[in-house]
């Protein structure tokens, strides 16, 4: 670059409000004034000689001097008056430029004025009121020419050294929230970040532009869109797109290797010089491509707000999500139970430190110990429990039943049993779609837990001298996306180690939502329940283990089976290709809210299955395995085990 062109980039840079350097971020208001009454001064200038060439006479006893001194004097006052000057050059708006077209309105007007007035006194004219009017026309042809090649080339001066390291983006939908986004970004310092168009899904909007921008046709981006436009990533607004649009839109994206990105107004604000969280990549979750759940707030409120609650497993997936939630409805207490000490410290110092209005106790104990738990019950007497407390790893039950049965059933009889007791308002237990036919230890624990509910709910109500004000809920629900020892965290450490993913099955099957949505729907459903129903909840269609892998290999830009390899291992203890949400002779009846499901399935009566109850806890406390998972057999005799019970290899032991 040669001395002048350096000269003249760092002379515009200054104009324009913009310096390599930052050391002169705004052009001094004094500065803008000045410039704008030379722009005047240079305008009356070249009307002056266009209407002396045309041979016009001003019929003036004035000089020039005179009349040029008057007209920039009266446009310079009406300029201060209306504070044009005060409008930063590179943010040169249309409400800006009406503001001048104003301020030269009322110095012309002024000035047509005091024109009038001297004619009347002394017989001539100042001015010729047709110099006037070209006069202002020119200065606000000029005036306007300036602020928006200033505005333009602030733009490109600031873009240009950038240009090459910046992600370049599409924005998804031409709505005013999608535009303010774009705006901002095109106009922030240092961004890292380049909009070069807007994608649409209206036709009509074909080959428009917006802020100098294309908009793009979804058809044509399938056309063009990445093979001859580069592109790094697409930006979708939240909920802004129709469902089944996104996927196709999405699917492409992916397969093409282009980022998906998630942001807000609010987003953008929050985290204003950070982009990484301006634009959020997009994670699996955020592909279940379902519609948003809305819960009753209000409802929900009304039912927690001054409560005592209790949470067991209040350090797990779900339980510490419903403890978060439960926190933003302003509980009396929060009563946090867990076995697992760490992550009950730390849930119990995020809470404290997020709902510093709430009483938060950390309990550490064991649902299983009925002495433990009675004694919480009676210390506290909650009047909300919900019990998320479980174990849940289907290969690790399948090795250790005796712990399966012991938490699952044994931990949910002792708080069912509390529940009635310490006549607690309404309880809710947290089940799971492997109850349904299941085929390994963990459902059919589950499923001895729902069974156990529902016939002490029958005999309460059998029974005329027992009266109890307990409301006993049981949810019914899949897999949570991101919970701990989930499929999703175990599938990111395998990609971003750059090892194979192992999975069991290429038809295998499930139900998936996230922690927040399973957990609203526990608040909700624990919120609008009648005691002794299975509440399920609608997790949309089901989705493919290999799908899912291939997916999310993809988002981290690479390619399945080729850069990441899938290996098919084969179905593990306990596992089915399927899960199911309810029996197939159950009835399903809506609820008040779409999104849930009650299940009326046929329960044997109490007489007929109490003694069965009983010979199964007596098989599980003498600690023989095989008699104990044969007795849980006669309760549910659904109940078929994956792999062979006598191959297994259990034996028997004292349980701990």
């Amino acid at each position: 670059m040669n001395k002048k062109a350096k000269y003249t980039t760092n002379l515009l840079s200054k104009l324009i409000d913009y310096s390599t350097t930052h050391s002169i971020r705004y052009v001094p208001i004094y500065a803008t004034f000045l410039i704008e009454l030379c722009i005047i001064a240079i305008a009356f200038s070249a009307n002056y000689v266009i209407l002396s060439k045309a041979k016009l006479d001003y019929s003036s006893v004035f000089p020039f001097a005179v009349r040029f001194s008057l007209f920039v004097v009266v446009t310079a006052i009406s300029f201060l008056i209306f504070g044009t000057h005060r409008a930063s050059i590179r943010f040169t708006s249309i409400k800006d430029m009406i503001k001048v077209f104003i301020a030269l309105t009322a110095a012309m007007t002024a000035l047509a004025v005091i024109n009038y007035g001297y004619h009347l006194y002394a017989g001539k004219s100042i001015f010729v009121v047709t110099g006037l009017l070209y006069s202002g026309i020119i200065s606000l042809l000029c005036l306007t020419i300036f602020r928006i090649s200033i505005k333009y080339m602030y733009v490109r001066v600031k873009h240009t050294g950038q240009a090459g390291t910046k992600r370049k983006l599409l924005m998804v939908g031409t709505e005013h929230e999608n535009i303010s986004i774009v705006k901002s970004i095109h106009y922030a310092e240092n961004s890292h970040s380049q909009f070069t168009g807007f994608l649409s899904f209206d036709k009509s909007s074909k080959n428009l532009r917006i802020l100098g921008f294309d908009i793009v046709y979804i058809q044509s981006f399938y056309g063009v869109y990445p093979q001859t436009k580069q592109i790094d990533g697409l930006v979708f607004l939240d909920d802004d797109v129709n469902r089944e649009e996104k996927t196709a839109l999405i699917d492409y994206c992916i397969q093409h290797k282009i980022q998906i990105y998630h942001s807000s107004i609010s987003r953008i604000i929050n985290n204003k010089g950070n982009e990484n969280l301006q634009f959020k990549k997009a994670e699996l979750e955020d592909l279940l491509f379902r519609d948003p759940i809305v819960i009753d707030k209000d409802q929900v409120d009304i039912f927690l707000r001054d409560k005592v609650v209790i949470v067991t497993g209040a350090a797990g997936s779900i339980g510490s999500e419903l403890a978060r939630q439960i926190g933003m409805f302003g509980p009396k207490k929060l009563i946090l139970i867990d076995i697992a000490e760490t992550p009950l410290f730390y849930i119990e110092n995020e809470l404290r430190e997020t709902y510093a209005n709430i009483e938060i106790v950390a309990i550490l104990g064991d649902i299983g110990d009925r002495e433990g738990m009675g004694a919480v019950f009676y210390d506290q007497s909650p009047e909300v429990v919900l019990h998320a407390a479980a174990y849940k790893h289907v290969p690790m039950l399948e090795k250790h039943p005796d712990k399966a049965f012991k938490v699952n059933y044994i931990g949910t009889k002792n708080i069912i049993d509390l529940c009635i007791q310490y006549k607690v308002a309404r309880m809710v237990q947290i089940s799971t779609d492997k109850a349904v036919n299941p085929t390994n230890i963990m459902g059919l624990s589950k499923r001895l837990a729902e069974l156990y509910l529902q016939l002490k709910i029958l005999k309460m109500q059998d029974d005329k001298n027992v009266t109890s004000p307990t409301q006993i809920i049981t949810t019914r629900f899949g897999n949570v996306l991101g919970s701990n020892g989930s499929v999703v965290p175990i599938f990111e450490k395998k990609i971003k180690e750059r090892k194979p993913i192992p999975i069991t099955d290429p038809n295998m099957t499930r139900f998936f939502m996230t922690i927040s949505e399973a957990s609203s729907l526990v608040l909700q459903a624990a919120t609008t329940g009648k005691s002794g129903e299975i509440l399920v909840f609608d997790m949309g269609k089901p989705i493919r283990i290999m799908d899912m892998a291939e997916k999310l290999i993809r988002l981290n830009g690479l390619e399945p089976h080729k850069d990441i390899k899938i290996l098919i291992t084969g179905k593990r203890p306990g596992e089915k290709l399927y899960e199911e949400l309810f029996y197939q002779n159950s009835m399903t009846l809506p609820t008040n809210h779409v999104k849930i499901l009650k299940v009326q399935e046929n329960i044997p009566p109490y007489d007929t299955v109490v003694s069965l109850f009983q010979d199964f806890e007596d098989a599980l406390s003498s600690g023989n395995i095989t008699d104990t998972i044969q007795k849980a057999q006669t309760l549910v005799p659904e109940f078929q085990h994956a792999n062979d019970i006598a191959n297994k290899g259990y034996t028997d032991m004292e349980l701990i």
